[in-house]
């Protein structure tokens, strides 16, 4: 990415410690050593119309290069819509989205109604490496489910499944950490706290 300056759209105050290490990235080699211009402006709220700061981006910044920072897959959906409609899919516009879960909308991105995208869209994507998953991959493509589990929840599920079979295994060589009450709110030490975190370090995914 040969950027010398983008907008960086995020959705709630709380995005902005996630992304204060984009924010305060500068330089890159790609540039020649030039500063990059980085403008943060946040999504309007309680709202599905994006049409108004889309032109605001479009006429006042004149900012083609966009990084979207959302979770909610719906923001992303009206954006690129409305962007359309605003001739904001086209060169030069370039749109990052920090989203994971980006390609659930790959029907609608590749041209599923008539309409298409002409401009460079980059998502992000977690890709378990295993045989099965090309067997998921494929029944998925044919047989699209109604309701995909999203990323979110997806690694939920794994972090549970990790907790519990570090706690099982631990338990077979008789070292089950000791339950205790700790408050939340202050500043206490679990005492097997270190125990609980080697047991987890030590569980492999298959």
């Amino acid at each position: 990415m040969r950027w010398t300056g983008f907008l960086l759209a995020y959705q709630h105050g709380s995005d902005l410690e996630d992304l204060s290490p984009l924010m305060q990235y500068k330089q890159i080699a790609d540039t020649g050593g030039r500063r990059i211009h980085i403008k943060v402006r946040r999504l309007p709220n309680n709202t599905d119309d994006y049409e108004p700061f889309l032109k605001y981006v479009k006429t006042r910044l004149k900012q083609t290069n966009i990084i979207i920072h959302s979770n909610n897959i719906t923001v992303l959906y009206n954006l690129l819509q409305q962007a359309r409609g605003l001739n904001m899919a086209e060169p030069p516009f370039s749109y990052v989205f920090t989203n994971t879960d980006l390609s659930l909308l790959e029907d609608f991105l590749n041209n599923m109604y008539g309409a298409s995208f002409h401009c460079n869209i980059t998502g992000l994507q977690l890709v378990k490496n295993d045989p099965m998953m090309k067997v998921f991959i494929f029944l998925y493509n044919k047989f699209p489910m109604k309701n995909p589990l999203q990323t979110q929840l997806a690694l939920t599920s794994e972090a549970v499944y990790v907790v519990g079979m570090a706690i099982y295994r631990m338990r077979e060589l008789g070292h089950a950490p000791r339950q205790s009450s700790v408050m939340c709110d202050s500043h206490d030490i679990w005492s097997d706290g270190r125990i609980m975190n080697d047991g987890i370090r030590k569980v492999i995914l298959e």
